[in-house]
């Protein structure tokens, strides 16, 4: 049995595991679950050691890193994602899933033939339980045509948006 510790700058700073095999064939190997809150740098080394004889012990050869956690934050539109055919004058609703927890709040847009033409809702809930929703009351006037797409976006993050997949449909 071994026990895996965590040295940082060559200082103990934290136990991995406290027991685990050695392994067979001269060979063993833990995945490590990290942390993502814990410390960030560079200088960072690991040490196995014998349990019953704590002199047999390595610690790794060179320094490696640990990194803030990377949480992904996405938002999909569902709808409208393409082939809808909505009536101006009629009220839709307005889907999106998301991951992580990108933001509170986020902006829907009307694109026609890939360019921005108007703002359906400035600021709305992001939703809960990883998916949103708006209901839309379309105008009655106003451009229609089948070359329209909805863009969802975070006000405050904005790498973090999408865009209807497929053309929709708005008739007079």
């Amino acid at each position: 049995m071994v026990m895996i510790r965590l040295l940082k700058g060559g200082v103990e700073v934290g136990t991995i595991l406290d027991s685990i095999s050695t392994g067979s064939g001269g060979t063993g190997s833990y995945t490590w679950a990290i942390d993502p809150s814990g410390s960030i740098s560079n200088d960072y080394t690991v040490s196995v050691q014998s349990i019953s004889q704590p002199a047999i012990t390595d610690t790794s050869n060179n320094y490696f890193t640990l990194t803030p956690a990377i949480t992904t934050h996405t938002v999909t539109v569902t709808s409208p994602n393409g082939g809808e055919t909505w009536k101006r004058g009629t009220t839709h609703t307005v889907t999106w899933t998301y991951t992580g927890s990108p933001v509170s709040t986020v902006k829907l847009v009307l694109l026609k033939a890939g360019a921005e033409i108007g703002t359906i809702k400035d600021s709305t809930s992001m939703g809960s339980g990883g998916t949103g929703s708006f209901t839309w009351p379309i105008a009655s006037s106003g451009t229609t045509g089948s070359d329209f797409k909805l863009r969802v976006e975070s006000l405050s993050q904005l790498t973090i948006n999408d865009i209807s997949n497929i053309i929709f449909t708005l008739t007079p």
